[in-house]
């Protein structure tokens, strides 16, 4: 059964969904729910969307260079509806496009019967994050949370710690804004997901968190084993890992925030006044240092590029044939963020020292 769905983030980003199947409406609904809508009923037409998700009509044609460049990339340059796009192949077959219709729109063309929802919601934040930059502003990495006004948002490369920090602030009263990914503009920081994915070592290291959520039972393989096999997956998909693979290797649980199990609810949007930038340096104790507002940038501008950097040669590729580019991600750091925001580069520390860690940004928290 074919659905229509706007998916509309606090007027940001605008994503406009026809006749997609329930496999694709179900995945959308599960990783953005509350800003899922179905169509409005008024006979107004609605604005051009920035992303426009649609069913294929045909499939483009491949040839052998096409078919050289998806071994290389995981995606392929091909010809559709008259214009250059981006494709990505399911067992050789075309099951996804990209391409710019207009300098506003972004289209994704999918197969109708797909059977690829997860390649289609990755891709469909990939765009968010590329549209996002296109409107001069971001769709950033880290988390926020929020507490009598205050917003404190904490940066870091993939894995160096910034969820057990997040559940620590929760568990003191603070409210939920973002775990992974939230929408920077005009000063303020934006809610876009409401669950946070906890991995089966949270539980180990953070023992009062089993009162909050019960772990998810599943087969969690030696760390060697999905080291030795996240290099592999990493050859066979150089466009990106497939999500499932992921969880494989990084098994956890999803904590929905809507149920609200903190007793702190969910802030929508918020203005940060303090932003923390994560670092592992091994040492016992936490330590922070603040920054200037010129060393904070660029630190922050690494850290985004760090993050996006695996889909930025399917950014490059797109944009080498879109009419609209960029500015550079300092630049839009520097338009977006509030002039008053203070940054600071902190020590992880381990599971003991969190509370003296809680403290610490508190002190430094204006």
């Amino acid at each position: 059964m074919a659905a229509q769905v706007v998916l509309n983030f606090h007027d940001l980003i605008l994503v406009s969904g026809q006749d997609l199947p329930d496999v694709l409406k179900n995945k959308i609904q599960a990783g953005a729910g509350r800003f899922v809508s179905e169509p409005p009923l008024s006979p107004v037409s609605p604005p051009e969307p920035d992303i426009l998700l649609t069913p294929m009509t045909r499939a483009p044609e491949l040839d052998t260079f096409s078919r050289h460049m998806n071994h290389v990339y995981g995606f392929c340059q091909v010809m559709f509806e008259g214009k250059p796009g981006i494709c990505f192949l399911r067992r050789a077959r075309p099951e996804l496009c990209l391409y710019f219709s207009s300098p506003a729109t972004l289209v994704m063309a999918f197969q109708p019967d797909t059977q690829s929802p997860d390649l289609v919601w990755a891709i469909l934040l990939f765009a968010c994050h590329l549209m996002a930059q296109l409107k001069n502003m971001l769709l950033c990495h880290g988390s926020v949370v929020v507490k009598q006004g205050r917003a404190i948002v904490f940066s870091g490369h993939h894995g160096v710690g910034k969820t057990p920090v997040l559940l620590h602030f929760l568990k003191n009263g603070w409210s939920y804004l973002s775990d992974d990914k939230f929408f920077l503009s005009c000063g303020q920081v934006f809610l876009m997901q409401s669950h946070i994915a906890v991995n089966h070592y949270h539980f180990q290291i953070l023992p009062w968190l089993s009162r909050y959520a019960a772990p998810k039972k599943q087969l969690v393989l030696p760390q060697a084993v999905r080291q030795g096999l996240g290099r592999l997956a990493t050859r066979i998909w150089p466009g990106g890992v497939p999500v499932r693979v992921y969880c494989l290797l990084h098994p956890g649980t999803r904590i929905d925030l809507e149920t609200n199990p903190f007793d702190t609810g969910i802030v929508s949007r918020a203005v940060p006044t303090l932003w923390v930038m994560l670092q592992h340096t091994g040492t016992a104790l936490p330590d922070i240092e603040l920054l200037d507002t010129k060393t904070g940038l660029d630190r922050l501008a690494s850290i985004q590029q760090m993050f996006f950097s695996l889909r930025s040669d399917l950014e490059n590729c797109l944009l080498f044939y879109s009419e609209r580019h960029p500015l550079p991600v300092k630049d839009l750091l520097a338009q977006n963020l509030p002039q008053d925001l203070a940054f600071s580069l902190a020590s992880v520390p381990d599971s003991s020292r969190l509370d003296r860690f809680y403290r610490t940004i508190l002190d430094a928290c204006p």
